[in-house]
């Protein structure tokens, strides 16, 4: 896989994980689940996520981080040759190359950065 494209991938799940902490139901949810929650843990996921987005292209990060703030999502699967944030049709000769996740790739509909998952 791309080294960008799992790096974007990285720092979606740490995105993911920090909205996720931002609700204080979930804590509560949490806590009645048996965790322990632990509040230097979110501060470790944000300096997890500043270490690997020092590590992009500034463009690139500001692109994502665009999508991020449009669609919540900014880095989707491909199934069936289909954008799963969009749901449209990606053309064939694009999904090849999205398969080998060799490079980062977007949508040609919503702008959305592409990966496939085999």
């Amino acid at each position: 896989m791309d080294e960008t494209l799992h790096i974007l991938l990285e720092i979606q799940h740490i995105d993911q994980r920090l909205a996720e902490l931002d609700v204080p139901d979930n804590v509560q949810q949490f806590e009645k689940l048996g965790f322990q929650w632990q509040p230097e843990r979110r501060q470790q996921l944000i300096e997890l996520r500043s270490k690997r987005a020092s590590q992009l292209d500034p463009e690139v990060l500001a692109h994502y981080q665009g999508l991020k703030d449009r669609y919540g999502e900014a880095i989707v699967p491909i199934d069936g040759g289909i954008c799963l944030g969009c749901f449209m049709m990606i053309p064939t000769a694009w999904v090849q190359n999205i398969r080998q996740n060799l490079s980062v790739k977007t949508c040609g509909h919503c702008g959305r950065i592409l990966y496939w998952v085999g």
